[in-house]
């Protein structure tokens, strides 16, 4: 079994650099569990709040998972996280436990780097019009 912490963080922030932070491990039967993740919140960046950061360290961990073969990640969820959960993995219900497979961390983790792709191009039209 390894277990790892993963962290994002900025070097824009000024006071606390770390800005998210999961900590997740490998199974004896090669699944990945997330353990527990974590958003410092109200986080903003020139007056705008800065959204997403916990669906990016999930998208990383099924890409994670899905580069190594992993066939399945699962984890557990608060009460409070469980809505997220659900919307982030697209699931119906989410009590303390979810579960999901290869081929819906494939594409959830597809759809994510897709809808950063569109993001960044928007952004680089307004750059270039500005």
């Amino acid at each position: 079994m390894i277990a790892f912490l993963l962290v994002a963080s900025a070097e824009w922030a000024k006071r606390y650099k770390f800005l998210a932070l999961a900590y997740g491990r490998r199974t004896w039967c090669h699944h990945l569990v997330l353990d527990f993740l974590a958003v410092r919140p109200g986080i903003s960046f020139a007056n705008q709040p800065i959204r997403g950061i916990g669906t990016g360290i999930l998208a990383s961990l099924m890409g994670l998972a899905d580069s190594l073969g992993m066939e399945t990640m699962w984890g557990e969820a608060t009460a409070s996280s469980a809505p997220f959960c659900e919307n982030v993995l697209r699931l119906r219900t989410v009590r303390d436990l979810f579960v999901i497979r290869r081929k819906t961390m494939r594409r959830l983790h597809e759809r994510y780097l897709a809808k950063m792709q569109r993001r960044l191009a928007k952004t680089e039209i307004h750059r270039h019009y500005d």
